[in-house]
Formats: C-alpha cells, sequence, structure tokens
C-alpha cells in the first residue's frame, strides 16, 4: 500500500508547447514530479510525501439507498460552460447518483488509456469530476479545481478492470469545497482512497 501526503500541484502539467520530458524524483520521504521545459530549465509540477502501509483496509459493502440519477451528459455541458472541457478520452463516467453532499459514479474505461501506469489518470480525474454532479442545478458559476490533496492511498498496485465505482462525500464553504473519494473495483474492494 502507498500513501501520498501533503499532494501539491505547484504548476500545470504541460500538455501543449511547453511540453517536454517528465521526471519522477522518489527520495527516501518525499516525490517530486518535473518537467524539462524548451529553455532545457526543469520545472517542479507537483511534489508529495509518501509512505508505504502494511496495514489492510477492511471493503465496506457498499450503500443502497434511493439516490437522484443525474445525466452525465448534463455534468459535461455545465462544466464545458464553465470553461473546463473534456475530451472523449477523459469520459469515462458512465452513470451517476446523488444524495445531499455524495456521489456515486460508475466508471467505465473501454480500453486503456494510459499504457504502462499502474493507475490510470483518466480514471482517477474521472472520480473528480464527478463531484460536479452535485452542482448541476446550482445557480452560482463556481467551477472548483484541486489545489492540492491530503492523502491519497493506493490499496493495490495497479487499476484492475475495465469498470469502477467512485463514491465522494463532499464538505463545502462560501468558496471551497473538500471531496473524500474511495474508488473500488466490481467486487466493492478498496482500491484508491483520496
Amino acid at each position: 500500500v502507498l500513501t501520498l501526503k501533503d499532494v501539491s500541484f505547484v504548476q500545470v502539467l504541460s500538455l501543449g508547447e511547453r511540453r517536454g520530458p517528465l521526471q519522477l524524483v522518489v527520495g527516501e520521504e518525499r516525490v517530486e514530479l518535473l518537467q524539462k521545459g524548451g529553455d532545457g530549465v526543469w520545472a517542479l509540477i507537483s511534489s508529495a510525501i509518501h509512505a508505504r502501509k502494511n496495514v489492510a483496509q477492511t471493503s465496506a459493502s457498499a450503500r443502497r439507498r434511493s439516490g437522484k440519477p443525474v445525466d452525465v451528459a448534463s455534468v459535461y455541458r455545465r462544466l464545458s460552460g464553465q470553461g473546463v472541457t473534456y475530451g472523449e478520452r477523459w469520459r469515462v463516467i458512465d452513470s451517476l447518483v446523488t444524495w445531499e453532499s455524495e456521489v456515486e459514479a460508475t466508471l467505465c474505461r473501454q480500453s486503456p488509456t494510459a499504457a504502462g501506469l499502474h493507475f490510470d489518470p483518466v480514471v482517477l480525474d474521472a472520480c473528480v469530476q464527478s463531484t460536479a454532479a452535485l452542482f448541476v442545478d446550482d445557480t452560482k458559476s463556481l467551477t472548483y479545481l484541486p489545489e492540492g490533496v491530503g492523502e491519497v492511498t493506493f490499496w493495490r498496485r495497479e487499476l484492475p478492470g475495465s469498470v469502477w465505482t467512485s463514491h465522494v462525500r463532499i464538505t463545502t464553504g462560501d468558496d471551497w469545497l473538500s471531496a473524500d473519494i474511495v474508488l473500488r473495483d466490481e467486487s466493492e474492494t478498496p482500491l484508491v482512497t483520496m
């Protein structure tokens, strides 16, 4: 089990004109992601503190209660209207159900989108995308983008299968949002907690 704490996003990972090679630097307690720019200078993109846990987490049974189904397309329309757009490869949310401050998303990936990676960033990002389902009918024009992650625990070595369930519980303030996310496989085994 690998846990990342105090994850900070220092800069946006450039996929455009500044796109360059990435380097992952793993130290005794810290991990850093760097990207080399066109000027030859390495820039810090993200950093975190890492730790290994040898503790197994007991899988909780999925709670089945009546919730409100949300149209997935309406979530992406709202995000697009706020200037946050996702291409087809990044749209792996199959269905959404919400409660007052919770959302459950079924995620389906037809084909791997990140060859060679243990955990597909598209699937992990979809967990965060699903929080927008709680704001589809909200009249405020706020868009919440992650500025950091308090803790990430990877309960498995890699992301198995092609169908998962993401459960998100949020807490909000006037201009902030905090989310607790659990990604589970089809047998309800936790894969990632954030």
